[in-house]
């Protein structure tokens, strides 16, 4: 009887978990609404992703409480090390954003209790194998999304769906995330082709799997992505290289795999603009050698790795704190342009280095990255365990989004990539895992319990709030007289109200220049004064040096301009905003700011 009612639970568990996969890598990613673009919760989809991810989190407290075991994967106290050394360095440093450290850490914080939850998640490789194939129709959806936005010519698709005509980017609006996403499916279907349980599969999944890999090759060659195809093509290497006997005795589906994949590249052909297609991303490969093999010909990389080396060499222990990278990077790189006057300038603000590893590097130092270091050998170390057959296929599902973090910054932008790498990194780790008993007490069951429920109810609380808010910003920008009151519920929201207030200091700004009101001008000021400390919005330069001239104050606006050209000798608000100035000054006989 015992035996029953806990299979009877095991089942209901078992479907949840499906179910709440299903929605997460389904129906979150495929809610879209219009935005500001940029990273984190600015992203619509993100919010749905982490709505979904507290219910499976708290999906796995309630298999902890109601086994009274907890199933703990071989990585957990490395995952563990890494949450609280970034946690150290966040506290013992200083925090120039505290929001950001918050919502970066709660991020990492998320992935380790995410990873214990899918461990917590019914045994066995077949469920394993589903949460592969999910990944593979999840893909799919992305693709779909992918290839009408190809064969859009103008922005006119419908308000689902992200406008991106010529050039397919899906939910997430950039076409590189795309790309290693769907390399990642690729991966996947390969994958499962060669497991043993592909046999007992029904010929409408194997025939799925085979045009779902040709359609996602199709696409990732379409999208130009040096790093998608790098991604795919390195995973796929590896899959094979490990897995060639299962592929063997796999042979007709192999073949069949192969075939697609061909035929979907080939397939790619039709569509090649100026900035898509697989010429166009072979063309940036080759680019990368020209650029290496013209020392007077810098790129932008280069200038972005260069200055944050050095930044790194400045305070290696403990970085020069989390949130500090803006701030300090743009100051180094206005030293550094004057060392290398052939070097690109970067015209548009930079938030984060391009890599992961440097991005931590620079804002924790070695502490900070002491804890990917722990966290990485023993991933490799899990690897060796498995073998270099089953040990070598996860890697090869990962690679595609770990290379992605050397040379952009995916996770930040897209959170189901980052979700998505915890799960195939918690499916690995389910592979070494041991089970010990929680003897509850009375009073922490309940409690535990409470904690549970509580979790999904105040994350779909905050992230509706932070979708809502997100609304009314685009609101307030789509609206021609700007209405100031579309900003209180933005100014309330914990991620938004910063940016919320940066838009309502514009909108007062904007208004004294136009009444010429010295307190709402001082006003401004003095927050452009402590705002540029943290971060050098562009807009906030040219607006800044506008209310100093308006006052009068010529000497500090041209003390203002002179930073910011340093920062951005090319971006064309400060160059506008320079030209104007220097034309006031010229014509009152002053002498115009210089330039670098």
């Amino acid at each position: 009887m015992t035996f029953r009612l806990m299979q009877h639970f095991q089942n209901r568990f078992t479907r949840l978990y499906s179910v709440l996969l299903a929605l997460l890598l389904l129906a979150a990613p495929s809610f879209y609404q219009d935005n500001l673009g940029g990273e984190g919760l600015f992203i619509p989809f993100n919010n749905m992703v982490w709505i979904i991810v507290a219910l499976l989190i708290g999906t796995g407290a309630l298999v902890t409480i109601r086994r009274n075991t907890l199933q703990i994967p071989q990585l957990t106290y490395s995952m563990l090390i890494l949450v609280g050394l970034t946690t150290i360095v966040g506290s013992i440093n200083s925090i120039a954003t505290p929001t950001a450290w918050l919502f970066r850490n709660l991020a990492l914080g998320a992935g380790f209790f995410l990873f214990l939850a899918i461990a917590q998640a019914p045994s066995g490789r077949r469920w394993s194998d589903n949460a592969l194939l999910m990944v593979i129709v999840s893909a799919t959806v992305q693709s779909l999304y992918g290839l009408i936005q190809m064969l859009s010519t103008a922005n006119n698709l419908p308000g689902w769906l992200p406008q991106s005509a010529g050039i397919p980017s899906g939910i997430f609006q950039q076409p590189n995330l795309l790309a290693s996403y769907l390399a990642t499916s690729l991966a996947a279907s390969l994958f499962l082709i060669s497991s043993p349980s592909i046999k007992g599969r029904h010929v409408l999944i194997k025939i799925f799997i085979i045009g779902a890999s040709g359609l996602a090759a199709m696409v990732i060659a379409s999208t130009g992505s040096r790093i998608g195809l790098l991604g795919g093509a390195a995973a796929i290497t590896l899959l094979i290289a490990v897995r060639w006997r299962q592929l063997w005795r796999s042979r007709i589906l192999s073949l069949l795999w192969c075939m697609a994949l061909i035929t979907g590249i080939a397939a790619s052909s039709i569509h090649q603009g100026k900035d898509t297609g697989l010429l166009f991303g072979l063309k940036k490969f080759a680019d990368i050698t020209a650029s290496n093999a013209e020392p007077g010909r810098s790129v932008a990389r280069k200038t972005i790795y260069t200055v944050s080396w050095e930044l790194f060499t400045q305070k290696p222990l403990l970085g020069h704190g989390i949130g500090q990278f803006e701030r300090a990077f743009h100051d180094q790189k206005a030293l550094y342009l004057k060392q290398a006057p052939n070097a690109d300038p970067i015209d548009a603000r930079l938030s984060h280095p391009h890599n992961e590893l440097l991005f931590w590097a620079i804002e924790g130092g070695i502490i900070a990255l002491s804890g990917f270091f722990i966290l990485a050998a023993s991933f490799f170390y899990l690897l060796y365990q498995l073998g270099w057959q089953r040990g070598g296929s996860y890697l090869a599902l990962t690679l595609p989004i770990l290379l992605h973090t050397q040379v952009e910054l995916p996770l930040y932008i897209s959170h189901l990539h980052w979700v998505l790498l915890v799960i195939l990194i918690a499916l690995a780790a389910r592979h070494r895992s041991k089970r010990i008993r929680l003897p509850l007490a009375a009073v922490t069951r309940p409690t535990l319990l409470g904690l549970s429920i509580a979790l999904p109810v105040v994350a779909t609380i905050f992230f509706s709030h932070t979708v809502i808010s997100d609304r009314l910003l685009i609101q307030y920008y789509m609206t021609p007289h700007k209405p100031i009151e579309l900003l209180e519920m933005p100014r309330k929201n914990l991620y938004l109200n910063n940016y919320a207030d940066y838009a309502a200091m514009q909108a007062l700004a904007k208004y004294g220049l136009s009444r010429g009101d010295a307190e709402v001008l001082r006003n401004y000021i003095h927050w452009a004064q402590q705002i540029l400390n943290v971060t050098p919005y562009i807009p906030v330069y040219a607006t800044l040096a506008a209310a100093h001239h308006s006052l009068g104050e010529h000497r500090e606006s041209q003390q203002v301009m002179s930073e910011a050209l340093a920062i951005y000798p090319r971006t064309p608000i400060i160059l506008q905003a320079k030209g104007l100035f220097d034309r006031l000054d010229k014509e009152a006989g002053r002498t115009p700011v210089e330039t670098r």
